[in-house]
C-alpha cells in the first residue's frame, strides 16, 4: 500500500514505472549495482548491492531483491523461513547451493539458467522426498509404482504435514490428504484477479512450536557433506525430468507430479529438454521457465562435476585432514561462460 497522500498511477498495475524512480534514488542514496533488467518480469524486481565495511575496513556488500504490490512474495519468503525453523542446517545447505550456482556461472534467469528461488526448491524437494536410514544410506520416499512410502522425510513438507505430528509429538509421521481451503488461505492472485491461490503451510512462527519440530527432526550438519553428494547425485542422474516436475505438492498428491499431464492442465511446453519447477503456490507457474535445452544441459553437467568434486574430497581428504581441504574452496570454484553460449566440459565427467 502506498503512504498516506501518496498515489500509484492506475496504468502501473505491476508497480514497473514507479519501481524505476525508485532504482533512481536507490543509486542516489549509494547502493551499488543496481540493475533493473527485471523491471520488464512477470514480477517486476530491482537487485542491489547495500556496501558496508567491517571492522577490519575490508569492504562487504549485502545482495537485495525489492518487488512491489506482490504479497505472494511474503508468503514464499514465509514458507522458507519456516523451513529453516524446522532445520536451521538447511540456511547452511541453502547458502552453500546459491554460492556454488552463482560462481559457477548458472545462476542467471537472463541468460536463461535458474534462479536462487528455482535452486532452493529443488533442495526442499529433495529434503522432503527422501529419507535417511540408521547406517546414513539416502534412499527417495516413492516407491517404484509411483505411490510413497510411510517413512520419515529428512525434511517435513510443510504443505502436507499433519500440523498434529508436530504439535503433539509422539504419534507416526503422517501428513494431511488435502489443503484447508478456508478463507485464511485464499489470496487472489495479483495480477490475475480471476485466480485464487491456496497459500497454507504450516507456518513455524513461534519458539514453542519451532523447539517441537526441531526435536522431532535431526541435525542435519552431521550429514552435510552426504546430504550435499546425494543432492547433486540427484539431479544429475536419478530424477526424471522426462517425466516428473519438481514439484512440493508431490507428497499430497501421493506420488511424484506427472510431466505429462502437468503440461496438458497449466499449458506448459510438452517439447523441450528441460527441468520443470512447480512453484509452491502458483502451481500453474513454472519457475523453470526461463531455461533452454543447451542452458538445462550445461546445469546437469555442474550437477554431476559438483557429485564428483564432493565424491573426491571424501575419499582424499579424512576427517583429521579436511580443514585443510576445503570442499567449499573446490566446489565454489569461479567459472564465466560468456552469457553461457558455449557449454563447459570436465575431464572427470
Amino acid at each position: 500500500m502506498p503512504p498516506d497522500g501518496e498515489l500509484i498511477d492506475a496504468k502501473d498495475t505491476n508497480g514497473a514505472a514507479a519501481m524505476a524512480q525508485v532504482a533512481k534514488l536507490l543509486e542516489e542514496s549509494g547502493m551499488e549495482d543496481v540493475d533493473v533488467s527485471r523491471l520488464t518480469a512477470r514480477i517486476p524486481l530491482i537487485m542491489f548491492k547495500f556496501v558496508f565495511d567491517n571492522s577490519a575496513g575490508e569492504k562487504k556488500y549485502l545482495e537485495c531483491d525489492l518487488s512491489m504490490q506482490n504479497p505472494l512474495a511474503c508468503v514464499n519468503t514465509s514458507l522458507l523461513l519456516s523451513y529453516s525453523h524446522v532445520q536451521p542446517d538447511i540456511r547452511v545447505l541453502a547458502a552453500v547451493i546459491k554460492l556454488w550456482a552463482k560462481n559457477r556461472d548458472i545462476n542467471s534467469p537472463s541468460k536463461h539458467t535458474l534462479s536462487s528461488y528455482g535452486y532452493i526448491l529443488m533442495l526442499l524437494y529433495f529434503l522432503t522426498t527422501h529419507q535417511v536410514s540408521d547406517d546414513g544410506t539416502i534412499s527417495s520416499l516413492f516407491s517404484s509404482n509411483g505411490g510413497i512410502s510411510k517413512g520419515k522425510p529428512i525434511v517435513p513438507n510443510l504443505q502436507s504435514v499433519d500440523p498434529g505430528y508436530i504439535l503433539k509429538p509422539g504419534s507416526h509421521y503422517q501428513e494431511i490428504s488435502n489443503k484447508p481451503s478456508s478463507q485464511n488461505f485464499v489470496m487472489t492472485h495479483p495480477l490475475e484477479s480471476t485466480l485464487s491461490i491456496n497459500t497454507y503451510f504450516f507456518e513455524i512462527n513461534n519458539e514453542s512450536i519451532k523447539k517441537k519440530a526441531q526435536d522431532l527432526f535431526r541435525p542435519l550438519l552431521k550429514d552435510s557433506a552426504l546430504l550435499l553428494a546425494a543432492f547433486f547425485r540427484f539431479y544429475a542422474y536419478e530424477f526424471d525430468f522426462k517425466k516428473h516436475v519438481v514439484s512440493l505438492n508431490a507428497t499430497i498428491r501421493k506420488g511424484p507430479v506427472e510431466r505429462e499431464s502437468k503440461c496438458e492442465s497449466e499449458g506448459w511446453k510438452v517439447f523441450g529438454e528441460t527441468l520443470f519447477i512447480e512453484d509452491p503456490f502458483e502451481v500453474f507457474y513454472d519457475v523453470a521457465h526461463v531455461l533452454k535445452a543447451s542452458t538445462f544441459r550445461i546445469i546437469r553437467k555442474e550437477f554431476a562435476l559438483a557429485y564428483t568434486k564432493v565424491m573426491e574430497w571424501s575419499k582424499k581428504c579424512s576427517e583429521n585432514t579436511r580443514a585443510e581441504c576445503n570442499l567449499m574452496d573446490i566446489l565454489f570454484e569461479p567459472i564465466s561462460r560468456n552469457g553461457v553460449q558455449k557449454e563447459q566440459t570436465d575431464e572427470r565427467l
